[in-house]
């Protein structure tokens, strides 16, 4: 399974209730980190990207929204990286937690100067 998410360069995270990585994607590219902790979003997305990412983000963590897909991309020293990632949150009456998947697109993300 997990060779088979490698090749689709989807990974999968688990997030606690506030919002905090329980489980970690396993490809790093996905987003920017320091001394083992991810940098805020401002620090990892390209500029236009921030806004809306916050916003979903924002709206799962606080309960407003049952399930988010966002689009966002990352400026990196190879070049720009275009990433889809889906959560949703898991109730219980013991834990409240978020699950979600992360794939990179770079490759089938439409061209900014159409080409």
């Amino acid at each position: 399974m997990c060779a088979l998410l490698g090749i689709a360069e989807l990974d999968y995270f688990i997030l606690d209730s506030n919002g905090n990585y329980q489980l970690r994607p396993q490809n790093s590219r996905f987003w920017k980190f320091k001394d083992g902790l991810p940098l805020p979003p401002k620090d990892c997305l390209v500029p236009e990207d921030v806004e809306n990412y916050k916003y979903q983000y924002r709206q799962l963590l606080d309960g407003k929204a049952d399930f988010i897909s966002i689009k966002y991309r990352i400026d990196s020293p190879d070049g720009l990286h275009t990433f889809s990632l889906r959560a949703m949150p898991v109730k219980s009456k013991r834990k409240h937690f978020f699950i979600g998947t992360v794939q990179e697109i770079t490759a089938s993300a439409p061209s900014k100067s159409g080409e």
